[in-house]
């Protein structure tokens, strides 16, 4: 059972740089951030932003990308890019690094053709299919942890055919293979040239990427810095000539830096989120949902013969996963903790924009989303005594209770 969530972020327009991950309030204007504030330090009415002070709740800190979780990459948004882009209204896989690609019919083989004429930042030369394999090197590296370095492991063998067309060879059919390559994914494209002339010492102190930032400095505990590349390739240019993403762990702490004009973006949670709005904030959503719930039960992603599969305890039951889904409220989850910015989610990490999509999840959901009619009655006939001793494991904390 799952649902997903949308996120609550502003982001100027013209502003090249991803914050889909975060929520963020912010007075209405896009350059100036904070109308009429009487805060020392805030810039007065009409003054233009130099540096974009963006507060966030935490993330691992790391210039190895290899080895940080997918939500802690909005750090590496600003400076290092991927081959896909998604589309932030249809939520479509569109080129980036990599102008078109294509899957051989078994999906096991995936071939990307790439941008000519990308500079790396601080003079490491043109962008190529070798800094691909580079970068793919680092993600299947002994110390790799990243959320995708399972997906990664199965590549077969990465082949230049020359400078602007590499090919994936899968070991298995990889159908999420946008997915992973895309800024949804880990695969951060760093420079190869670099590496070789400066080493991991010399990418931890600046690392050279293709964004529309580049590397200014980290303060470890503290924040990250960037500035404007002028003449990006892609033809646009961020409103802000510099971008520091602060840390923050304190809720309170942060909403502080918001109203004092110390910060222009925060990352604050729903019970703080009035008091920022009646004070002027402004409250900006994602076009799309940016997050997922879900719940797993034993019994759901075990391959036949996997000896971490457990038979006796209650979750490997069908029936039981079904009536716990059917005990859910959703609508009144959705309303209450979600505010109203969730919907339900069909089969977990699909929604209806992804490539993919069947409408016909939906429909047969039944019972599963909403409690009525003979599937109710009939889940709800299912003994406790019989479901709730599953495998002789009894589930004291579910007492009966009628489902309809």
């Amino acid at each position: 059972m799952g649902g997903s969530m949308r996120r609550s972020t502003f982001v100027p327009l013209s502003l090249n740089v991803s914050l889909a991950l975060v929520l963020a309030l912010l007075v209405a204007l896009a350059t100036t951030v904070r109308a009429q504030s009487q805060s020392p330090t805030a810039p007065p009415a009409g003054a233009q932003v130099r540096r974009l002070i963006f507060v966030s709740a935490g993330f691992n800190e790391s210039n190895r990308f290899w080895t940080v979780d997918r939500p802690s990459h909005l750090q590496f948004d600003p400076f290092l890019e991927t081959l896909l882009d998604l589309d932030p209204k249809a939520g479509a896989f569109i080129p980036r690094l990599a102008e078109k690609w294509e899957a051989s019919p078994d999906l096991k083989e995936w071939t990307f053709y790439l941008r000519k004429g990308v500079p790396f930042h601080f003079g490491f030369g043109e962008f190529t299919a070798r800094d691909v394999v580079h970068a793919h090197s680092l993600l299947v590296a002994p110390e790799a942890t990243a959320t995708f370095v399972g997906f990664w492991r199965g590549v077969e063998e990465v082949k230049v055919v020359n400078d602007y067309q590499v090919i994936f060879r899968m070991k298995n059919p990889a159908a999420t293979m946008p997915y992973a390559a895309s800024r949804s994914g880990d695969l951060r494209i760093v420079s190869k040239a670099q590496w070789d002339k400066e080493g991991l010492a010399g990418f931890e102190k600046r690392p050279a990427g293709t964004g529309s930032y580049r590397y200014l400095e980290r303060k470890m505990g503290q924040s990250i810095a960037f500035e404007r590349v002028d003449n990006h390739w892609s033809g646009q240019q961020p409103a802000f000539q510099e971008l520091e993403i602060r840390r923050s762990p304190e809720d309170a702490t942060r909403l502080a830096a918001l109203l004092s004009g110390e910060a222009h973006i925060v990352d604050l949670p729903r019970e703080l989120q009035p008091e920022a709005l009646n004070k002027g904030m402004k409250l900006l959503s994602s076009q799309l949902a940016t997050d997922w719930l879900s719940i797993y039960f034993g019994g759901q992603y075990y391959l036949p013969g996997d000896p971490k599969f457990k038979a006796d305890v209650p979750w490997s039951d069908k029936r039981v996963r079904q009536a716990m889904s059917m005990a859910i409220h959703r609508q009144e989850l959705m309303g209450t903790i979600f505010r109203g910015k969730a919907k339900p989610m069909y089969v977990s990490g699909f929604q209806s924009t992804q490539e993919g999509w069947n409408p016909a999840w939906e429909q047969r959901s039944g019972g599963r989303v909403a409690l009525s009619g003979n599937r109710c009655r009939e889940v709800n006939a299912l003994p406790y005594a019989e479901s709730g001793a599953v495998g002789g494991a009894a589930l004291a904390p579910f007492p009966p209770r009628n489902l309809c």
